[in-house]
């Protein structure tokens, strides 16, 4: 490999030259591709050509590393790169290219404004966690930026936060480009008015998780709420189902319920015990539907696990070994769930009696599937079905 203060005098001949002349084309060439593949799928015309990353001369490559810089990536490259950066490497990359540092602008924004709950861009990129918990303006005069300052109770901390109004563009700025980015948000689900506030907030792709309130939406109904949320026109990643509408009596109700989570782009629903019957009669019809999650095996309905035609993952949170009857017509149905990869079985701590039901290899096996544990130090917690690759 050819130093950063070497040259070479006869670059048509040398063989590292010609090396990394070759290897350079190919690059760009590959970059080339995979930029007119993305530009096809916006139905725009094709490029001929990299304008910022035209193929360097022999001469030229004999002056420089055969390493490259992150600088002459091509922009569209470094975009794709961004939405697989996790929290740990999205504010060194930032600040080593200097085009992107309006990302980690954003962050330090929104985490500096809420002193005290963000600890670092954990809970910021590149699922960003709306705030929960009492905020209110400090009495004192200080000297930040815009003269407040704000103190947050972690008492409340599944009250979702009322956003100030000098707080909104900055959270604005962030998930705007958690859009682009391929992030997310997650929200604690309260009254439909806290709703409408961060309603225009919400990235492309949301979490709505469990609140340990029984009821906390004020005295509105749920289906009003998932109402408001399906204006937001965000394709919700997972949906926690309140506690209390599961072993719900009233009939009416849920199934409002249900019409009103199929008007929602859901690729996944929890739910805390069992499913609803009224959502369980509507689970097929949800397209995009890939994941549930469910606390207990007693009762679930397998014979809708081969109609709902996107399903990849089902999770369960409690089996006992009184479920066994159950558990062997859900390994009868594995063969006939075409898109159905993983069943994962979770748990604080499993007896050994259960976990010998879940081991079942000769039953597995027959079907395509395997077991494995989710934690090998702790048998434990928990097993995994796969389907053989």
């Amino acid at each position: 490999m050819l130093s950063s203060q070497s040259t070479c005098k006869s670059p048509n001949t040398c063989p590292c030259c010609q090396a990394a002349f070759t290897q350079l084309e190919c690059v760009y060439q590959e970059t080339l591709d995979e930029i007119n593949i993305y530009r096809k799928l916006l139905r725009l015309p094709p490029k001929t050509g990299l304008a910022s990353s035209s193929p360097l001369s022999q001469s030229q490559i004999a002056r420089r590393s055969n390493a490259l810089s992150l600088q002459i990536v091509p922009p569209e490259v470094l975009d794709r790169i961004v939405c697989f950066i996790d929290s740990e490497t999205i504010l060194p990359f930032c600040h080593a290219i200097p085009s992107y540092k309006h990302i980690s602008k954003a962050i330090y924004d929104v985490g500096t404004a809420f002193p005290g709950y963000y600890d670092g861009p954990t809970l910021l990129w590149p699922n960003f966690e709306f705030p929960c918990g009492s905020l209110e303006k400090n009495e004192t005069e200080t000297n930040s930026d815009d003269g407040f300052s704000d103190v947050y109770d972690y008492e409340d901390e599944h009250i979702p936060t009322d956003i100030p109004m000098r707080h909104i563009l900055k959270i604005y700025s962030l998930t705007k480009l958690l859009t682009r980015y391929g992030g997310s948000a997650t929200i604690v689900p309260s009254s439909l008015e806290y709703l409408d506030n961060i309603l225009p907030l919400l990235p492309k792709t949301v979490y709505v998780q469990e609140n340990p309130q029984e009821y906390p939406f004020e005295g509105d109904s749920f289906s009003a709420y998932l109402e408001k949320l399906g204006e937001a026109k965000s394709y919700i990643k997972m949906l926690h189902i309140p506690r209390v509408f599961e072993g719900y009596d009233d009939h009416e109700e849920m199934e409002q319920i249900a019409e009103a989570l199929l008007k929602l782009e859901l690729g996944g629903l929890a739910f805390s015990t069992a499913i609803p019957d009224e959502i369980v009669d509507v689970l097929q019809k949800f397209p995009l539907l890939a994941e549930i999650h469910v606390g207990s095996v007693q009762g679930f309905p397998v014979e809708v696990l081969p109609l709902c035609k996107n399903l990849s993952s089902l999770m369960f949170l409690d089996v006992e070994v009184t479920d066994r009857e159950l558990l062997m017509a859900l390994i009868a149905c594995l063969s006939e769930c075409a898109t159905l990869r993983e069943i994962v079985f979770q748990s604080i701590s499993f007896g050994e009696d259960v976990l010998a039901l879940l081991n079942e290899t000769d039953l597995l096996g027959s079907v395509g599937w395997k077991h494995s544990p989710l934690d090998a130090d702790d048998l434990s917690l928990g097993v995994s079905w796969t389907r053989f690759s």
